[in-house]
């Protein structure tokens, strides 16, 4: 039996227990080395808020919740999407009630077991479900499909904080003056410039062309969705991809948020 140290923001450590490596076909990994890890000492589920997690020495609460089993079957549906992606014509000249449909039937099947109720998603990801359902409604998707399609990709955003940061900061940068066009092009412009990799990036850009087909966007219900005190703190700690507001990790701990330097390491 072998065993995985982890070693926490205070310097203490803990022995995670493991099969012996050899039962692998692939280097297996419990976590991040490199992530910090922190001592929960309360979880809350608040109706029309959502859950909200407390760490030990941490000032600002974090949205959402996952589980590495959950975590493991979002993965999944985000693989299949992206699958999907690779055929982009599906989404002119097939009936997208049938691909909204079949999307909707494999999610239940991974992902029904860990669905949180929508009154009961943190606030980034219902205002990002409502989003969607607005935007199926204009494309004449019928009530029930369109919601349970926007409510599923909800999920996403909140078992999948790298999506749903990315998604607040884009938000950040919508001006309200502008088209729905151009700021869907302000935005995938900003994508570009702050993907570190380019990784997600890449994985929409074959779609991209087909956003511009879309009716007006209701981007006003998108505005409840943007970043707050919490949220900007914890992307200290996710910023090896992504340059959020436009800053690297190091600039930001300084310009934004100073006092976050006793507590991240750059």
């Amino acid at each position: 039996m072998s065993e995985q140290i982890i070693t926490n923001e205070k310097g203490e450590q803990f022995r995670v227990p493991l099969p012996p490596e050899e039962i692998f076909q692939n280097e297996f990994h419990l976590t991040n080395d490199t992530a910090p890890v922190y001592k929960l000492t309360s979880l809350e589920s608040i109706k029309d808020i959502g859950t909200i997690a407390h760490y030990e020495g941490i000032p600002y609460v974090r949205k959402g919740w996952t589980h590495p089993v959950s975590l493991a079957a979002i993965n999944i549906v985000k693989r299949i999407i992206k699958e999907s992606l690779r055929f982009p014509f599906l989404f002119i000249f097939y009936k997208k009630e049938k691909l909204i449909q079949s999307f909707n039937t494999i999610f239940e099947k991974v992902y029904s077991s860990y669905v949180i109720k929508p009154e009961y998603l943190c606030r980034p990801a219902f205002y990002f479900g409502n989003f969607i359902y607005a935007t199926c409604l204009q494309l004449k998707i019928e009530d029930k499909l369109a919601y349970e399609f926007a409510f599923n990709l909800a999920q996403i955003v909140e078992a999948d904080d790298v999506y749903r940061y990315r998604m607040q900061d884009l938000i950040g940068v919508i001006n309200p003056e502008l088209s729905s066009r151009k700021n869907i092009k302000l935005m995938l412009k900003t994508l570009k410039e702050r993907e570190i990799h380019g990784a997600i990036y890449e994985k929409i850009k074959k779609i991209i062309p087909f956003l511009f087909l879309l009716p007006k966007l209701p981007l006003d219900l998108l505005e409840e969705a943007k970043m707050d005190e919490s949220d900007w703190y914890w992307t200290y700690f996710n910023s090896h991809s992504y340059k959020y507001g436009g800053l690297n990790k190091n600039i930001r701990k300084i310009e934004k948020y100073p006092e976050v330097a006793a507590v991240v390491k750059c």
